[in-house]
Parts: C-alpha cells; structure tokens; sequence
C-alpha cells in the first residue's frame, strides 16, 4: 500500500501533457523504477539531487545497435545520432525530451557509462534547455572545470560544466559531467546580447576520419577549405529577421578570417581572443584552438567574432618542451616555409603584432602568481563541494590547482624567450593556396557537398567545392515534383583553389536544386539553403569584382 501511494505521488508531479499517447510507456518505467527497492546504488552521493532519465527499453536497443555501428567505425557519426524520446526528471521537475548519442571519438560510448545529448521540449534544467552529460573521464574530470572557471574569470564566453549523479531506468549510473549546448541561455548568463553562435562543420573532418580508418585518404582532400559555416539552431536563425542578420554579419566576419584578412581588428575581438589563447597557454591545450572545434559569438554590438571556450582536453604539466600552444607554433615554423591551410588557420594570429602585444600581456597577468593565488581563494568553496562529490566515485582524482600554478611559473621564467622568438619567426610562413582540386580523387570528391543559398526570393548562389565540374540541370519547388529543366544550363569549374560560384535567377520558390557531375550521369539533388551565400566582410561591403576574384565567381 505504501509503495503504491508513493507511485500515485510520482503520477501527480508528471504534467499532464506527458500523459499522452508515446509517453504513457515512459511514464509507467519511470514510475516502477522510482517504485523499485531491489537495485540499491553502490554509490552513496548524500542527498545530491539526481538527473534520472527514462527512455523505453525498445529505444535503448535501437540506442545499443547504433553504439555498436559507431564502435565498428571508429567514430560516432551523424548517422549514429539518432534523436529518441525520453522522460527527464530533476527534483519535482519532469520534462519530456529527446535524447541521442553525443561526441565524436568512441571513447564516448565505450564502458558502461555512455555520453548523451539532451533536448528538452519545454522548459529549462539548470536553466539550461539543451545540455549534454557524460563521463567525467572524456574531459579531464574536474580540470576542465577549473579552465571554464578561469575563462569566465575574464569575461570570456564559456559554457556552464558542473557535476550531477545520472540515473538511467532506475539504475544509478555515477557521476556525469553536465554541459551546456551553444543556445540563447549560455549568452543571457554571460550579460551577452542574443545572437549567434557559428563553427565550423565537422562533417568532412569526420568522412575523413573514417577514410583513413579504413586506409591512407586518397590524394587531397579539403576538410578545412571546403567546410561550411553553420550557426547552431539552423531553423530559430533562419526564421528570425534579428539573427538571420546576425548571420549574414557573422558568416562575413568568419570569411575573413578564414581567407586571412590581415586587418584582424575588424572582424575578430582581439582582446577576447587574446585571453583565450592565454588561458590555453595556461592550461597547456590546443585542443580547444583547433578549427574544427572553435565556437564562435558574432557580437552584435562590436560587430566582431568573439572565442567560446569549451572542449578544452588540457595535456597537463608542461616543460618548455611540451608546451602544446608554444610548440606546435614552433615546430610548424621549423619545418615548413608553407603549411596547409587549416594548421596556418590555427595560428594565423600569432603573425600579427597587434594579437602578440595583448596576448603576452595577459598571458603575463594570468600567469602572476598573485593572480592566480586570488582566483583559487575565490572558488574555494566550489572546489571542495566538487572534489567532495568526486571523492564518491573517483577518489583519487580531484580538481588538481597545482596545473595551473606549475605551468604559470615556467611562463613567468620562459615568456621574454619566447616573445622574442615570436616576433622574430611567427611571421615567416604562409598558408599553401596551390589549387589541387582538379587533381582531387572521385572518392574525395563525391563527400564533397554542392550548396545553394538563397540570396532573395529569386536570386541563388550555387557553390561548388568539390574536385569536378557540375552543372545545375533544373529544380524542384517541392520534394518528388516533376524536374523543371533549365534552358541554357551553364557549368561550374575547379578553377580555384577554394571554391567557384555562380549566381541564377529562378522565379518560383526552389525547394531543391538538381545537378550533374562530371563523369557522372546520376543526377543528383541539393536542398536550398535559407540564408545569403558567406562574403568577406572587412570593414566595408566587397565590390563584385573582389568576390569574384576571392571566390572564383564563374559569370
């Protein structure tokens, strides 16, 4: 009788909206695990409020045969993030909710202890409405805490990491680390205006990956050249006028500093940027600076690019040796007097004089043992509830300040060798603009994706980046409708060494563009994309005569 009375109390803090159609089987696991008494936890977190998570057993097979197609390839990949519905309950609070795999490498899935992207319906957890949890393990444990404290310590854009013990279907599953997703929410804590956040498209990064898991990548094969920009929450951005703005800002601002505009101060907050690279320095990380995982807030104010900081896998102690953001910078120089353009991407603005003057000062002041001693003294409290929490499940690892302070001491002694060694030879090399595309290998070519963006209701930019020529044969206004063939179909070429476009004028609403590929006689498909093609964007509106020399525009 009592365990029944306790089910109807859970039944009564579930909203009634829950209580519908493919939620009722979510409901009735919740309700008869949180009723179970035969499956006590190991782990004792002392009345720490639990994130449970119901998800019907059907689901979690689907979930276990995507886990194994993801561990045979090597990696998650998109067609492994399947979206399954779920139940979320925090405290008294109940979301419904979809749930899917989260992260790339499989390190992420492997164990017992899995890692999950979240997305409630309505509502916010943690004022959070889209976050992901998983092994504290993946991130360092608490030191990637410790390095989110420090980025917004100085004001630069972070997301929310904290602890929380996970529960699956009843069964306790440990401690997990809670994140934020890129949303509205991670700005209004950080007294940032809503906009935009941009990265990188990490789809050929990864089709790469897995090429090379099954041998050497054929021939070239443009990750960093041939990636989109992308904002996160596509369809919220494109329906909106304020952020769909916002993008046509941003996606210019990105274009620059993708094609090395030299005036970095028109488009990049160099300040920012520079106590992001110092706090990297600091934590001995490069992870975070790679292309494919840097974040990027468009300001609508400053009109400038500001770094999110998130991801940011420190490799610990460091020797004037082994310093990652020093090292790879030094070695890359040593080597080559031309690099490929995503590593000279990455350090681009260690060229520039105006970026080393603020990132040395501030790598001077983060490294200041004062500094640092008044920064721990202020998340003391924070430190030990975490290690506390910690000591549950890992009782030898704790949030280790030592990093930080060990690896400020060697900047202090090393930094005046180092600035001058930098001033000396950052300068010294150039990315490799050679055009390899019509040498690219079919197998490369054919992952490398055709765009059309819409540039008003009747203008489209069709944007070729692949190794062949294609030439857009007609369009659909709706999917499966009958091909409305162009009259005069003219082609576009590999002639540069980044892209080629050329611009059309379709009178009725496209829905999807048909094109063909050289050498090629399937005819192939592309959906329209809803915003303006990206253009450089430094300091005034580029002429035409710029874009199609930056672009390869084919008239």
């Amino acid at each position: 009788m009592d365990g029944l009375y306790f089910c109807s109390n859970i039944t009564s803090c579930i909203p009634t909206v829950l209580l519908k159609k493919r939620h009722i089987r979510l409901c009735l696991i919740l309700i008869l695990s949180s009723c179970s008494t035969k499956d006590k936890p190991e782990l004792n977190f002392n009345g720490i409020c639990e994130l449970e998570i119901t998800i019907d057993t059907l689901q979690v097979s689907k979930m276990e045969g995507l886990r194994l197609e993801a561990l045979k390839a090597g990696v998650i990949t998109k067609s492994t993030k399947t979206k399954f519905p779920c139940i979320i309950k925090y405290g008294d609070q109940v979301f419904g909710a979809k749930i899917r795999f989260k992260g790339d490498w499989t390190d992420h899935i492997s164990g017992k202890k899995w890692s999950y992207r979240i997305e409630l319906k309505n509502g916010t957890l943690l004022g959070k409405k889209t976050f992901s949890v998983q092994n504290p393990s993946t991130r360092g444990y608490g030191q990637e805490w410790l390095i989110h404290q420090l980025f917004k310590h100085n004001q630069v854009l972070t997301t929310d990491y904290k602890f929380v013990p996970v529960r699956m279907n009843g069964k306790l599953l440990g401690l997990y680390a809670f994140e934020e997703h890129f949303e509205k929410q991670l700005l209004q804590s950080q007294n940032r205006p809503e906009s935009v956040i941009l990265k990188y498209d990490e789809s050929l990064f990864w089709e790469c990956r897995i090429m090379e898991k099954k041998g050497p990548a054929p021939g070239y094969f443009p990750l960093f050249e041939a990636t989109e920009v992308i904002p996160f929450n596509r369809k919220k951005t494109s329906r909106k006028k304020k952020l769909k703005e916002q993008l046509k800002l941003g996606l210019g601002l990105m274009e620059c500093y993708r094609s090395y505009s030299p005036a970095v101060n028109e488009y990049l907050d160099l300040d920012k940027f520079a106590q992001f690279y110092a706090i990297l320095t600091i934590a001995n990380s490069w992870h975070g600076a790679v292309w494919h995982n840097q974040r990027m807030y468009v300001n609508p104010e400053t009109k400038l690019l500001e770094p999110v900081g998130f991801d940011v896998y420190s490799q610990g102690e460091t020797t004037v040796d082994t310093c990652v953001v020093f090292g790879k910078i030094m070695a890359t120089n040593n080597r080559w007097p031309i690099v490929e353009v995503s590593r000279y991407y990455e350090q681009f603005l260690f060229s520039k004089e105006s970026f080393r003057e603020l990132y040395f000062k501030h790598l001077g002041r983060i490294s200041d043992r004062e500094y640092l001693s008044s920064f721990f003294t202020h998340l003391h409290s924070e430190i030990d509830s975490i290690n506390s929490l910690m000591r549950v499940e890992y009782p030898e690892i704790l949030v280790d300040t030592s990093l930080l302070q060990n690896n400020a001491v060697l900047f202090q002694h090393d930094t005046d060798r180092f600035k001058s060694w930098f001033n000396s030879e950052s300068s010294k090399i150039s990315p490799d603009t050679t055009n390899y595309r019509p040498t690219m290998k079919a197998e490369v070519s054919e992952l490398i994706p055709i765009r059309v963006y819409q540039e008003a209701p009747r203008r489209y930019t069709i944007e070729n980046v692949g190794g062949k020529v294609i030439t857009p044969v007609g369009y659909r206004i709706k999917k499966a409708e009958k091909l409305t063939l162009f009259k005069e179909p003219k082609s576009i070429g590999t002639s540069h060494w980044q892209r080629n476009r050329l611009e059309i004028t379709i009178v009725p609403k496209v829905k999807e563009l048909v094109f063909s590929i050289e050498g090629d006689t399937t005819l192939k498909t592309v959906a329209i994309t809803p915003w303006r093609a990206p253009t450089r964007f430094c300091g005034s509106k580029p002429t035409s005569d710029a874009l199609n020399q930056t672009y390869g525009h084919k008239k």
